[in-house]
């Protein structure tokens, strides 16, 4: 049987160029459909070097290529000649083979000319002579050529028009004018002569149009070509999310609250549904027959076509929208949990429902938790509560809002949820997870500042944080004002029933979140900053959930082991000992504030009718750590605790009766 042909072109490597900043892993050629370039298309390259479909493939860097296109006619437009080594060494064999055949020819006619005389002796010296000779030329092995495929974003991006652009700066003669006219009208003034009111009038013209014109209310313009959320890859939202550790929950050490070590969730694969390319397959070569004793070797080589490092489906993009307006946001401040939760980036909306043990007592669900935030913040503040504002001045580009119709549990939090026995190890996965997750926030920059306040009137307050939004304004629009502060002294004047004039001076001294850090002191170039993805950061979270009730509508198995570890673990091993659908309805009830059930419990618990060792014996020996030695306050029991007791009630009959 006949083998098929092999593919006519030599061995070269592939390499994927990206201006976008992302490093993509290169592979031999025969990796794709045996190295023939002809078959190989660029839809092969993407799926090989999981490439995202918001990148486009082009030859000149302006016009974009299919993916049908074929790597042999990608490599002509770009000039890529890879056959050229081996068709020089064909046509080197060819003259060779050639020169030799013609001195064979020669030698052949010269012997038979001295077949002729008779001489022969002299020959045979000759040719063990040429045998004994060395050979010089030996085979040397081509270099590799790289094949370098260019992408570029999909989408063309406009530049910004210059036409009108920059600030107008007044001439030399502009200015001359306007002084002249200052000088006429003090003159004036001095001799005692009346000013004229269409002096005035032209005067107040002229400076104003000079004073307009000379003023640069904007900051730095910054670098063009940097990507816009709407451009940005697969891989480069996985980057911002790992840089901000963004699926990661926050937990309570003290009244501090700290960013949690662990990641807890992974964005569902979901999410990833518009991505035309399912998991990475393999890329095989065309097919060959190939004999029974191959198959080992032909199996080994099918599985290393694709290397490990890049299988896999790519990462999905988080649910997200282009926020991009720019604001000065003041929040009054009454305790020092507020001014740790205003610095990690928190809005003021939950900053403010923290006051009254909002983050603490989060909501199950985003929706919720911002209703539950919302309004909270909307409760007016005593001035006499208020010791500190905080003052943000943000920058935001994008927004994501996060539930749990787009999350899921990593392996590793799954797995330790489940291996809780008891309240210790729930406060330990606590510790790692968090206890608490911002299910909304905004990426980009902010500068902050935080001023002390000591007053109980509330029209100081407010004229107080009318200052300081003046204060914030004027060190991004003013270029001059750097060295780590902006100064601003200004009036604020208030209408009651006189006329109340508050002489404020703000100074602010800021600090900043996101952008380049090392430019804060000069908030006009440090603004420009902020466009690069690489440099945004979490801010205005909100929408803030308690952990434990989100991880038990993402994963129910794994939140009724945080719940009630020692009843998850009896269930587990004897699932027929406990009614599950009794103590599913009993654990919302008992996480009220009030209700009908929810008090007869209490009662039950709190009359004489309630028996220690009867609640302890329905225990059994795995909830030894839910005994109890003496009955202590309903506030004290857990909540576990509590649902036995509600158990005890529904088999009394008291509860649960429709």
């Amino acid at each position: 049987m006949s083998e098929p042909p092999k593919s006519t072109w030599p061995n070269f490597h592939i390499a994927v160029i990206s201006k976008g900043g992302t490093l993509y892993h290169s592979f031999p050629s025969k990796n794709i459909s045996g190295g023939d370039a002809d078959k190989i298309t660029l839809l092969q390259i993407r799926e090989a070097a999981r490439i995202s479909e918001k990148l486009s493939f082009s030859a000149d860097g302006e016009t974009l290529l299919g993916d049908e296109t074929s790597l042999a006619y990608y490599m002509s437009l770009k000039g890529i000649d890879v056959r050229g080594g081996e068709e020089k060494k064909e046509e080197k064999k060819e003259q060779k083979d050639q020169k030799q055949e013609k001195e064979e020819k020669e030698e052949k006619e010269k012997k038979a000319e001295k077949a002729d005389t008779g001489d022969t002796g002299g020959d045979k010296a000759r040719e063990g002579a040429q045998k004994e000779a060395p050979k010089d030329d030996k085979p040397k092995v081509p270099p590799i050529v790289t094949v370098k495929v260019d992408l570029i974003l999909g989408a063309a991006i406009a530049p910004p028009s210059s036409a009108g652009g920059g600030s107008k700066v007044p001439t030399l003669t502009e200015t001359a004018k306007a002084q002249e006219d200052i000088d006429k009208l003090i003159v004036g003034m001095q001799g005692g002569n009346a000013v004229k009111l269409g002096d005035l009038t032209r005067l107040s013209a002229t400076l104003g149009a000079l004073k307009t014109d000379s003023m640069d209310f904007a900051a730095s313009v910054g670098k063009d070509g940097l990507t816009e959320p709407i451009d940005l890859t697969e891989q480069q939202w996985d980057q911002i999310f790992r840089n901000n550790r963004a699926l990661h929950g926050w937990y309570f050490k003290g009244n501090v609250l700290v960013k949690a070590r662990k990641r807890a969730f992974n964005l569902s694969p979901s999410l990833g549904a518009n991505n035309p390319h399912p998991p990475q397959k393999e890329i095989e070569g065309p097919k060959e027959e190939t004999k029974k004793d191959d198959k080992t070797a032909s199996k080994a080589q099918k599985q290393t076509l694709i290397p490990k490092a890049i299988a896999g489906p790519l990462p999905p993009i988080p649910p997200f929208y282009v926020y991009d307006d720019s604001s000065v946001e003041v929040t009054e401040m009454t305790s020092a949990l507020e001014k740790q939760m205003a610095s990690q980036g928190f809005s003021s909306s939950a900053v403010k429902a923290s006051a009254g043990g909002g983050a603490q007592g989060a909501q199950a669900t985003g929706a919720l938790a911002i209703e539950h935030e919302s309004s909270t913040a909307a409760k007016q503040l005593d001035a006499s509560q208020v010791t500190s504002v905080h003052i943000s001045y943000k920058f935001p580009r994008a927004a994501v809002e996060l539930d749990t119709y787009c999350l899921e549990l990593t392996d590793e939090c799954k797995k330790q949820a489940l291996a809780c026995r008891n309240r210790a190890d729930v406060d330990r996965w606590e510790r790692e997870y968090g206890s608490v997750f911002a299910t909304q926030f905004t990426l980009g920059g902010e500068l902050t500042s935080t001023r002390f306040f000591q007053s109980t009137d509330a029209g100081e307050l407010s004229a107080f944080k009318d200052s300081v939004k003046i204060a914030a304004g004027l060190s991004i629009s003013t270029p001059a004002v750097s060295g780590g502060g902006s100064y601003a002294s200004m009036e604020v004047k208030e209408g009651s029933q006189g006329e109340r004039r508050a002489n404020q001076s703000a100074r602010l001294a800021w600090q900043a979140r996101g952008g380049d850090t090392l430019l804060c002191s000069n908030p006009p170039l440090w603004a420009s900053t902020v466009k690069n993805y690489l440099l945004w950061r979490i801010m205005d979270q909100q929408g803030i959930v308690r952990m434990m009730d989100f991880v038990k509508i993402i994963h129910p198995q794994s939140g009724k082991f945080l719940e009630s570890p020692v009843t998850a673990w009896k269930t587990l091993q004897d699932p027929g000992k406990i009614d599950m659908e009794i103590w599913g309805l009993l654990s919302p009830i008992l996480k009220r504030d009030s209700g009908q059930d929810r008090d007869t419990i209490k009662s039950f618990y709190e009359s004489q009718d309630f028996d220690i060792k009867e609640f302890n014996n329905s225990l059994g020996e795995e909830g030894e750590v839910l005994k109890l030695t003496s009955k202590t306050s309903w506030v004290e029991l857990d909540l576990e605790q509590k649902i036995y007791i509600g158990l005890m009630c529904h088999q009394k009959g008291l509860i649960l009766k429709g």
